[in-house]
C-alpha cells in the first residue's frame, strides 16, 4: 500500500478547512493582487518576462497598437499618432533583452551542467541514500532551476512540497501571487500560514450574447502546519465579494506539524523578499531598448535611400518619375537626380554607445559574457576561466548561500515525514464508511548496488534512517580540462620521484568518465583481459619450460627439406639439503636453483654427483662464473654432441689463453707453441666451412687437427667432459 497521507481519505471534519466565506479571508485574497508589492514584483518580473513595453500604446513609428498586446510588432489599429511621442513612451522595435539574459546567465552558474550541489548525510549512509532518491523521485534539481529564474526575476524563490500517491512533488509558485501570514522561525524563512491567490480565465459560453468569451475566476491554495487546502474557483463578479468553497478532492489533513511551503530570498535584504540579480537597472534596459530601435530603423532606412530631384516640380508631376535600371531618368542639361542617404558614421558613433552602455549594465549586474576570442586567448585551464568569471563568481557564491539552504528546507522535512509514515499506520474510510488500517509507504525506486569485481546487480530497499540533517556540498565551477590534469600528473609525479602513486583502477576510472564510459564496466573488463593474457602466458611457459618436457627444433635445409630433433629438457640437479635452519635464522630459508649457481663451485657440484674435481682454478668457479666464462665452447660443444649441422667448423679456433685441464684454457705444459693453422681446399670443390680463411691465403704452419674424442667443456660432465658415446663423438664433415 502506498502512501495516502496527502491524499484527501475521506470526509474529514471540516473544521480544519474553513468554508473561506468570512469577509477577512475575502478582504485578504483580494488583497494579494490590489496591494504595491504585488506590482512591484510583477514589474521586475516583466522585465524577465520581456513584457516591459507592453502597456505603451504608440509603436516605434508612431503608431498606435493595442494596449497590453505581446510582442515588439503590432497590427495597426488607425492612423499615425497625431502630435510627436517620446521615444521613452514608444514600444521598442527591436528590443534588446539583457535583463532575462542576466538571470539565465545566474542560474547556469548556479545550477548548470555538474553544478547541482551534492547531498549529503553525515554519519547515516541509510538517511543519504534515501534523500538522493527523494530529489530524483520529485526531480529537483529541474524544480529549483525553474525556482531560481523567478527568484532571479523577482526576488523570491517559493515551492511547495507533498505526498502523491506516496511520491514526493514539488510545485514552484510566483511570490508575487504568495502572501505569509505568519512565520514559524522568520530569521530561516520557514513559514507557518501561507496563502496563493490570483487570476485566471476560462473560456465559457455566454448565454445572454450567444458567444465564447473569457470569464475571470480567483483561485486560492492555503498551507498550514497540518493541513493544504484547495478551494473550487470562484468566479470575479464587479461588486461582490467571492465565495471560496474547499475542494475536498484536492485539500488534505496531514497533520505532520510542519507547512510544506519553502521560502527563499534571492539576495540578502532587509525584508522578506530579496533583490532580483538586475536590482536598479531598469533605466538601463529601458535605454538599450531604444538605442537597438533607433540603430535598426536608421539602418532599415539607409538601405531604402530617398531620391532627390533638381527638376521643375510641375513637370514631374506631369511626366512621373520610373526608377530602375532599365529606365532613364531624363533631367534635363540643368536637372539633376541625386540619392540621399545616412552617413555611415552615425551608426558607427551609436554602435559604440550602444556596447559601452550594455558593458557598464553587465558591470553593475557582477555579470560576465566574455569574448569566445578572449577566452581562446587566456588558454584552456580552470584557472583562466576562474579569472576571466572572477565578478560573475563573487555573486554566484553569494546566491549558494542563498539556495543551498532552501534545498535543505525541502528535503530536511520530506525525510522527517518520510520516516514517520514508515513507523505509523492511518485508518482510511471508503465511500460507505467503513474503515480499515493501511501502513504508509513512500514510493521510491530501489537502491540498486553493482558488484565492482563481479558486476552482479543486487535490489535493496531504501530506508529513511535516523539522521534529520541534510549538508549541501558545492562543487568547482569549472572542472580541470585536460591541460589541467595534465599538469597535476606531471607535479605529482615529479613530487614522488617517478613512482605510481595512482591506482591502475582510478586511472582507468578517470579515462572512462573522460570518454563518457561506465569506470567500474572498463574496470572489470581490462582485468578480465589481464588474466585471460597472463593465463596464456603460463600454458606457453609450461609447454616449453616445464621440467622434464620435450622440446621440439624445427630446423630448414637449403634445399627446402624441414629437420626436426626432439630433445629432452635438461632435468636441474636437485638442492641439497640443506638442514634444520640455526636458533637465529629467523624461519626457513628457500634456495632457488638460479641462487645455487651463484653460491656452489663447480668442484662441489661435481662432487655431489660423484664425480672427480677439476684440475686448476676453473673448479674453484661458480657454476654461474663458470658457465658465463665458456659460455660460447660450452654452446659449440653441446650442439656437437647433439649432431646439430653447422654447429661446429672444420677445425676448431685456436683456444684461448690460460686453458686450464678440459683443453680450453691454453695449451698444456711443455707443448710447442702452436700458429695458426693452414687452409685447405675444401673437398670436391664445397665452400669453405664457416670460420675458415678463404683459399688462396698464405700457409700460416701446419694445422693443428682436433682430437677424435674432443672432451665436452661441462663443469658437470666428467673427470674430462662428457664421455664418449658409442662411436665416438664425431664432428661435423669429420
Amino acid at each position: 500500500m502506498v502512501m495516502r497521507n496527502m491524499e484527501s481519505v475521506g470526509q474529514p471534519s471540516g473544521a480544519w478547512l474553513g468554508d473561506g466565506s468570512s469577509s477577512d479571508e475575502r478582504s485578504v485574497v483580494a488583497s494579494i493582487i490590489s496591494e504595491e508589492r504585488y506590482r512591484d514584483l510583477d514589474r521586475k518580473q516583466s522585465y524577465f518576462q520581456c513584457t516591459q513595453h507592453d502597456h505603451k500604446t504608440v509603436d516605434f513609428d508612431g503608431n498606435r497598437v493595442s494596449p497590453g498586446s505581446a510582442g515588439a510588432t503590432q497590427p495597426l489599429l488607425g492612423s499615425g499618432q497625431g502630435g510627436y511621442v517620446p521615444l521613452r513612451q514608444r514600444r521598442p522595435s527591436s528590443p534588446y533583452r539583457l535583463s532575462r539574459a542576466i538571470v539565465k546567465a545566474f542560474t547556469a552558474m548556479l545550477l548548470g551542467d555538474k553544478r547541482f550541489p551534492e547531498l549529503l548525510t553525515p554519519g547515516d549512509d541509510k538517511a543519504e541514500d534515501y534523500v538522493k532518491a527523494l530529489s530524483k523521485a520529485c526531480d529537483l534539481p529541474s524544480k529549483m532551476v525553474h525556482m531560481r529564474n523567478l527568484g532571479g526575476a523577482t526576488g523570491t524563490a517559493c515551492a511547495s512540497w507533498n505526498f502523491r500517491k506516496g511520491r514526493p512533488r514539488v510545485q514552484v509558485h510566483n511570490a508575487k501571487n504568495i502572501r505569509v501570514h505568519s512565520w514559524d522561525d522568520r530569521d530561516q524563512y520557514v513559514p507557518r500560514h501561507v496563502t496563493e491567490a490570483y487570476k485566471f480565465q476560462r473560456l465559457e459560453y455566454d448565454a445572454e450574447v450567444k458567444r465564447v468569451r473569457y470569464v475571470d475566476y480567483w483561485f486560492r491554495r492555503d498551507w498550514s502546519l497540518d493541513w493544504e487546502v484547495v478551494f473550487f474557483p470562484a468566479k470575479v463578479e464587479a461588486g461582490k465579494d467571492p465565495l471560496f468553497v474547499p475542494d475536498l478532492a484536492k485539500s488534505c489533513e496531514h497533520k505532520d506539524g510542519i507547512c510544506h511551503f519553502v521560502w527563499v530570498p534571492n539576495t540578502p535584504t532587509e525584508g522578506e523578499d530579496g533583490d532580483p540579480d538586475y536590482e536598479g537597472l531598469y533605466e538601463n534596459f529601458d535605454t538599450l531598448d531604444i538605442l537597438s530601435s533607433v540603430l535598426a530603423r536608421g539602418g532599415i532606412l539607409n538601405l531604402d535611400p530617398t531620391l532627390v530631384l533638381k527638376m521643375d516640380p510641375d513637370l514631374v508631376n506631369m511626366t512621373g518619375v520610373e526608377k530602375g535600371s532599365e529606365k532613364a531618368l531624363v533631367v534635363g542639361e540643368d536637372g539633376d537626380a541625386d540619392y540621399m542617404e545616412l552617413a555611415g558614421t552615425s551608426i558607427e558613433a551609436g554602435v559604440k554607445l550602444f556596447n559601452m552602455k550594455r558593458s557598464n549594465t553587465l558591470e553593475v549586474a557582477s555579470c560576465v559574457f566574455p569574448d569566445p576570442d578572449k577566452i581562446a586567448a587566456a588558454g584552456t585551464s580552470s584557472v583562466a576561466l576562474k579569472m576571466v568569471f572572477a565578478q560573475m563568481l563573487g555573486q554566484s557564491d553569494v546566491l549558494r548561500g542563498q539556495y543551498g539552504p532552501g534545498i535543505r528546507r525541502f528535503l530536511e522535512p520530506m525525510l522527517v515525514v518520510a520516516r514517520q509514515a514508515s513507523r505509523s499506520t492511518i485508518v482510511v474510510f471508503d465511500a460507505l464508511g467503513n474503515s480499515r488500517e493501511v501502513k504508509l509507504v513512500v514510493d521510491l525506486p530501489p537502491k540498486v548496488v553493482e558488484d565492482p569485481d563481479t558486476g552482479e546487480v543486487e535490489v535493496d530497499e531504501l530506508e529513511p534512517g535516523e539522521s534529520e540533517h541534510v549538508e549541501t556540498e558545492w562543487g568547482e565551477y569549472f572542472l580541470p580540462t585536460p591541460t589541467d590534469q595534465q599538469a597535476t600528473v606531471t607535479t605529482l609525479s615529479t613530487a614522488v620521484g617517478g613512482q605510481a602513486f595512482m591506482s591502475p583502477q582510478t586511472a582507468t576510472e578517470i579515462a572512462s568518465a573522460t570518454f563518457g564510459r561506465d569506470g567500474g564496466a572498463e574496470w572489470r573488463q581490462l582485468t578480465k583481459h589481464q588474466a585471460a593474457a597472463q593465463d596464456q602466458q603460463e600454458k606457453m611457459f609450461n609447454q616449453t619450460a616445464a621440467t622434464g618436457g620435450d622440446l621440439k627444433h624445427t630446423m630448414e635445409m637449403p634445399t627446402g627439406a624441414k629437420m626436426v630433433r626432439q630433445q629432452k629438457a635438461p632435468q636441474l640437479p636437485p638442492a641439497p639439503d640443506a638442514g634444520a635452519p640455526p636458533d637465529d635464522a629467523g624461519g626457513q630459508v628457500t634456495v632457488t636453483p638460479a641462487d645455487a649457481s651463484t653460491i656452489v663451485t663447480v668442484n662441489e657440484a661435481r662432487e655431489s654427483m660423484g664425480l672427480g674435481k677439476l684440475q686448476g682454478p676453473d673448479g674453484n668457479l661458480t657454476l654461474a662464473a663458470y658457465k658465463a666464462q665458456y659460455a660460447t665452447p660450452i654452446a659449440v660443444a653441446a650442439n656437437t654432441a647433439l649432431g646439430k649441422v653447422g654447429a661446429a667448423p672444420a677445425v676448431p679456433p685456436a683456444p684461448p689463453p690460460g686453458a686450464g685441464p678440459l683443453g680450453f684454457g691454453g695449451p698444456p705444459k711443455g707443448a710447442p707453441p702452436a700458429g695458426p693453422p693452414k687452409p685447405s681446399p675444401p673437398p670436391g670443390g664445397a665452400p669453405p666451412a664457416p670460420g675458415a680463411p678463404p683459399v688462396g691465403a698464405p700457409p700460416a704452419g701446419p694445422p693443428k687437427l682436433p682430437p677424435p674424442r674432443p672432451p665436452m667443456p661441462h663443469p658437470l660432465g666428467g673427470p674430462g667432459g662428457i664421455p664418449p658415446k658409442p662411436g665416438g663423438n664425431k664432428l661435423p664433415g669429420g
